[in-house]
């Protein structure tokens, strides 16, 4: 038996949003687990070394549930409905339509880096362009200081 129950409103709204879905405390983990009811599925095998996490999993999946998303004390507040909203696929348009989107963001994010990339190249190739057609000379007393050939980077070519 858990030791709390989720706040009216927030499970009234969640209902609204998605049937499918429960809050459910997790004594053993010490947070709220966001459920969702699942057409099929199996109870895994006990492992060897069991966790808070996979005992809360079992119970779930014998509900026939399966885990959303662990959600701790603090966080759970009338700002659930709408990062749900967010993240749901089916409310951003549909599967194809967030891959066409998630594409989109990878193809501006390569040329974005490709316009920084090329900048900083065109950067460096200024400053060694500068270093070397810069002329260099180096006063009388100190001639003997000086590489053969002069101070040129091109071996006095």
């Amino acid at each position: 038996m858990p030791l709390y129950n989720p706040p009216p409103d927030i499970e009234r709204d969640l209902k609204a949003f998605d049937p499918a879905l429960r809050l459910r405390w997790s004594d053993a983990q010490g947070g709220w687990r966001l459920e969702r009811k699942v057409a099929q599925g199996a109870i895994w095998p006990a492992s060897v070394v069991e966790s808070p996490a996979q005992f809360e999993g079992r119970i779930a999946a014998n509900d026939g549930y399966i885990l959303v998303e662990f959600i701790s004390p603090e966080h759970l507040s009338g700002q659930l409905i709408p990062v749900l909203a967010r993240s749901d696929i089916w409310t951003n348009g549909g599967a194809q339509a967030v891959a066409d989107a998630m594409d989109e963001l990878d193809i501006s994010h390569r040329q974005m880096m490709k316009a920084m990339m090329s900048d900083q190249f065109a950067a460096m190739a200024r400053e060694r362009f500068r270093y070397m057609n810069r002329v260099r000379t180096v006063p009388e007393k100190f001639a003997h200081t000086a590489p053969p050939g002069g101070m040129s980077i091109n071996g006095g070519l």
